[in-house]
């Protein structure tokens, strides 16, 4: 079982890279039966995106992670291995991906219990 963050990563800096905390995401791309673990950086938090398929604005973090069919789910872990977000999409020909933070995850799932 994975650990979730307490709190997000803030945005990296662009031009101190070396001072941001490195993320991760593992997952199965295109099915293959090996756990794969990419790494990158938070290249900007909490950003509202369309959704293409909901039709619906999302908070996303924006990651400078490249995936590929198969990533979506994934879980988005901080250096310490802790979960802060889940991974939902990417950019077609761009060496970004999307992710839902934590934090939303959490209210989504309030919203679910309450109901």
């Amino acid at each position: 079982a994975l650990k979730l963050a307490k709190t997000s990563i803030e945005q990296c800096n662009p031009k101190t890279v070396h001072e941001c905390e490195t993320i991760s995401i593992q997952g199965f791309p295109y099915g293959l039966p090996r756990l794969i673990t990419v790494t990158g950086h938070m290249a900007a938090p909490k950003v509202p995106i369309l959704h293409p398929s909901y039709g619906i604005v999302m908070d996303s973090d924006i990651l400078d992670i490249t995936t590929t069919n198969g990533n979506s789910g994934s879980p988005v872990l901080d250096g310490d291995g802790h979960v802060i977000g889940i991974l939902w999409g990417g950019f077609v020909k761009s060496g970004h991906s999307l992710a839902v933070p934590l934090e939303s995850v959490r209210l989504a799932l309030l919203g679910y219990w309450e109901e």
